[in-house]
């Protein structure tokens, strides 16, 4: 396979960018994500002691150049963010540090903005992502869902009265919150996913449905990886089908997650990461010719011979 992956680095907290940026480049990562905003830095703007309180809203934009900011790095919403809350005071206020960190992230001109989907309640973020958008921005907005939700991937410990436990009656599928998403904010081509692969995966008809969504990045955990015998990180044979089948919707992929292979060090999953793109088997005649138009209705050939036949046939009578 020619060329090679596309691979960055997530940070959770960074206290300094450009020593994340110098991190992520010795280990071989193409582009870091790092937070917009401090993630404990929350904002009052409604009530509350900090709604005055003065300082900057976070670091400077001239630690990096305009070069390495449009395309080395991708700015993280905070996590704190609650849009759809039933709380007004935070629904508010998360609705103006939405706007605050969405505005600087436009300023930053980063070439995308990860954005995290925290279940079904997705609308009010949905609606401010889509007059967002209506604004002409010039990055991509990736948003972030899980394959499998938080409570489906835990131990049921909870017993039921019967004294049963009852692994299934607390299921949700997190497609669901992609497509509320969707339905409400509307298709997008800067709309994507970036989906956070899990330890357990789903069955190969939800991998199914995922595969045919639009998929620019895959989240990958470094607490999924093994150890083979030479102390190297390596996936399972489940995860390396998968992740070969994200390479071939040309997503790219992120690791987050610390270094649980210290003697190795972080550029051993880079380079896993590498050897899985180049030993990925090459794309059939059927897949070449169709790369790019996956997503896309094929025009109904047939239709359109009856169309040209009709409008010959009216060419012609005008003619005579």
């Amino acid at each position: 396979m020619t060329g090679r992956a596309s691979c960055g680095r997530d940070f959770h907290c960074c206290p300094d960018i450009s020593d994340c940026l110098d991190i992520a480049s010795k280990a071989g990562f193409d582009f870091a994500c790092v937070p917009i905003v401090h993630p404990r830095y929350k904002r009052e703007f409604t009530e509350g002691r900090a709604k005055s309180r003065p300082g900057a809203l976070t670091r400077s934009d001239m630690l990096l150049t305009s070069g390495d900011w449009s395309s080395l790095i991708v700015g993280k919403i905070s996590p704190w963010l609650d849009l759809d809350s039933d709380v007004e005071v935070i629904r508010k206020n998360s609705e103006k540090a939405f706007q605050q960190e969405i505005a600087y992230a436009t300023h930053l001109s980063v070439p995308a903005v990860l954005i995290e989907l925290k279940g079904l309640k997705c609308v009010n973020l949905a609606r401010y992502l889509h007059e967002h958008l209506a604004s002409g921005p010039n990055q991509q907005l990736w948003l972030r869902v899980p394959m499998v939700a938080p409570c489906d991937s835990c131990d049921y410990l909870i017993e039921s009265e019967t004294g049963d436990a009852d692994p299934e009656k607390n299921t949700q599928d997190t497609w669901h919150w992609w497509n509320t998403f969707r339905s409400v904010c509307g298709s997008s081509k800067k709309i994507g996913l970036c989906l956070e692969i899990s330890a357990d995966l789903p069955a190969d008809d939800v991998i199914d449905r995922w595969c045919g969504e639009p998929v620019k990045s895959a989240m990958i955990s470094t607490s999924i990886f093994l150890t083979n015998k030479k102390g190297f990180p390596v996936l399972s044979k489940a995860h390396q089908v998968l992740i070969q089948r994200f390479f071939k919707l040309d997503a790219q992929i992120i690791v987050n997650g610390t270094e649980r292979h210290p003697d190795k060090s972080i550029r051993a999953y880079q380079q896993y990461i590498e050897h899985l793109y180049q030993t990925q088997g090459p794309r059939d005649a059927l897949e070449q010719y169709a790369k790019g138009y996956e997503d896309y209705l094929q025009c109904p050939l047939q239709v359109i011979m009856w169309i040209q036949s009709l409008v010959s046939v009216e060419v012609l009578a005008k003619i005579t």
